[in-house]
């Protein structure tokens, strides 16, 4: 029964830009892209067999835990295996009356019945199998692989079934695929695993020189297959006289720029602009000088407030300690020695505060309208009116009134 049957194990770097494109694909999560040889209608059937659905935080939390070093943004932090047996291990050929070879040629790109054909295929699937290969392949797993287990997967939603397994390649505290993954160690993977299976009727795959082929590289090896090659020359010959074309046409452009008349008329442009370039930058400094002239009125005019400020209060005298003298009856007590205040007329505190209310409203107006503004520089000559008018107001009560 098992003699013709074999395990098959491919493993490969992956590198940190296809990382997301590899989880996508693993876990199907992506929502967009849609794969043409996967049935999406039995990806329910899809099974996390070990480690985690979350693929890159766990690979970012195991490099943080055991690698002190920085990753380079060009390494390869994963390596991806994928393991399978034969067909007709998990399907009943026999039954179904079809060979290996009608299996192989049929593809998504030349059946249109390509799913339904699989679906049919698939009812045949031998559960008990498929069950004791999985056992098998987690105990490959475990003991080749240990810590530095990600994921493994079990896809059912394709041809084959067959399985993911997602591994960072640190050796000791450091992370290198290239000490990890060689040619050597491959070699002992595939006879390890071949000698696990052997119990299940399943042989060691036959060693090859055959390279695995990308979608992308086997649909074009298909496409050359079915003559489609002299298509891509003929597409090779168009693309060669359309740049050309391109080229002679861009180069028609070029002379007609560096024509006299077209030059010229450059020139013109690129003077008128260095012209106005020239005003603005007049006009620039004019409004820089403004502005320094602005800010020296208004530092004179709080120098100016400043001196009007009124004075401060003299600190209260100690009270007076003379023996008050007992007045006769029907009289007022008065103290030993009055003492004259100077009291100033109320003009003083009119003007002052008609000056607090002209600088409110100047600040108000700079505020509103700008420093240059007509506005504020009619509030700004309401403010030397009320300086002059505090000025005579003080000159004309300097004297003081001693009170009655």
């Amino acid at each position: 029964m098992g003699k013709g049957l074999y395990v098959s194990l491919r493993c490969g770097k992956i590198k940190q830009s296809a990382e997301t494109a590899m989880h996508n694909h693993n876990m199907r999560a992506s929502q967009t892209k849609q794969e043409s040889n996967v049935d999406y209608s039995r990806t329910r059937l899809n099974r996390l067999i070990l480690g985690r659905v979350d693929t890159i935080k766990a690979v970012n939390e195991r490099i943080t835990e055991k690698v002190p070093r920085k990753v380079r943004e060009d390494a390869s932090r994963v390596l991806e295996f994928v393991i399978s047996a034969s067909p007709e291990y998990f399907y009943d050929f026999d039954k179904l009356n079809i060979t290996r070879e009608q299996w192989d040629s049929l593809t998504p790109t030349n059946d249109p019945k390509y799913h339904e054909k699989v679906r049919h295929v698939f009812q045949t699937l031998n559960q008990e199998k498929l069950n004791q290969f999985t056992e098998q392949v987690k105990e490959f797993c475990r003991v080749e692989f240990g810590d530095n287990l990600i994921n493994c997967v079990l896809h059912l939603d394709e041809k084959t079934p067959h399985f993911h397994i997602v591994v960072t390649p640190i050796v000791g505290t450091s992370l290198t695929a290239k000490k990890y993954f060689t040619p050597g160690r491959a070699r002992v993977w595939q006879d390890r695993l071949g000698r696990m299976c052997e119990p299940l009727g399943l042989s060691r795959g036959k060693p090859s020189d055959k390279r695995h082929q990308t979608l992308s590289e086997h649909r074009l090896k298909k496409a050359e297959g079915r003559g489609y090659r002299k298509g891509y020359r003929k597409g090779q010959e168009v693309g060669k006289s359309q740049a050309l074309a391109d080229s002679n046409r861009f180069s028609n452009k070029v002379q007609n720029f560096f024509k006299a008349g077209k030059i010229n008329e450059q020139k013109q442009k690129i003077e008128a602009l260095t012209k106005e370039v020239g005003k603005l930058q007049n006009q620039l400094q004019e409004a820089r000088e403004d502005r320094r002239r602005t800010i020296s009125i208004n530092r004179e005019l709080r120098r100016q407030i400043k001196k009007c400020q009124p004075a401060p209060k003299p600190e209260p005298k100690p009270e007076n300690t003379q023996p008050v003298e007992k007045a006769p009856q029907g009289e007022k007590y008065k103290p030993a020695h009055s003492l004259s205040e100077p009291v100033y007329t109320d003009s003083v505190a009119g003007a002052e505060m008609a000056l607090n209310q002209a600088l409110s409203n100047l600040r108000r107006v700079e505020l509103l309208h700008g420093l240059n503004s007509p506005q504020a520089v009619m509030a700004r000559v309401k403010v030397n009116r009320a300086i002059e008018a505090l000025n005579r107001a003080k000159e004309a009560g300097a004297k003081p009134k001693p009170k009655i």
